[in-house]
């Protein structure tokens, strides 16, 4: 199954920085997108420096939706899909076939993708507002130059989250 996973199929393959492929796979496997600890120390930390690293990291679980939503990658997404479909059709009608039952593997699969991706989308939505949120807070009661600059950059991602968090999940077919 050269879909998934592979060195050699390089049709689908995508080159992207590695801070960000990580963030990406993260948010794929339903993890949150920054430790709770490097999270806390961010918020807690009135060294700008370290809120401004935060916040780069509150960016860029965004940028991964903005990634994905690329024409061009969710092509590539789709067409790894679609083969991923045909082989597990071919293993479903093989199935069914030699046992003569009428497992639906095709159909599970098809929901747990979408269900996968829309709780990518959710769970991101979820855990951005909510970083921001205790960024927010925390920087509100901060005697810093920066903290007018550091709110303001909170407000802008709090209005990025429901522009560019979002995936089209009923056209991954």
């Amino acid at each position: 199954m050269e879909t998934l996973g592979s060195s050699r199929n390089d049709q689908q393959f995508r080159l992207l920085q590695k801070r960000l492929n990580g963030m990406k796979a993260t948010i794929w496997r339903g993890a949150d997108p920054v430790a709770k600890t490097k999270l806390a120390s961010a918020i807690k930390n009135i060294n700008p420096s370290q809120a401004l690293t935060g916040i780069k990291r509150l960016l860029q679980a965004i940028s991964v939706f903005s990634y994905l939503n690329d024409s061009e990658v969710w092509k590539r997404l789709k067409a790894t899909n679609k083969l991923l479909r045909q082989e597990l059709k071919l293993t479903q009608d093989e199935y069914n076939k030699s046992t003569g039952k009428s497992a639906k593997l095709l159909d599970c699969w098809d929901e747990w993708f979408e269900n996968h991706l829309n709780d990518m989308v959710s769970d991101s939505t979820d855990w951005l507002t909510e970083a921001l949120k205790k960024m927010e807070d925390a920087w509100k009661n901060k005697n810093s130059k920066q903290r007018a600059k550091v709110l303001r950059i909170i407000k802008d991602l709090r209005g990025q989250i429901s522009k560019k968090v979002k995936l089209n999940v009923k056209d991954v077919y």
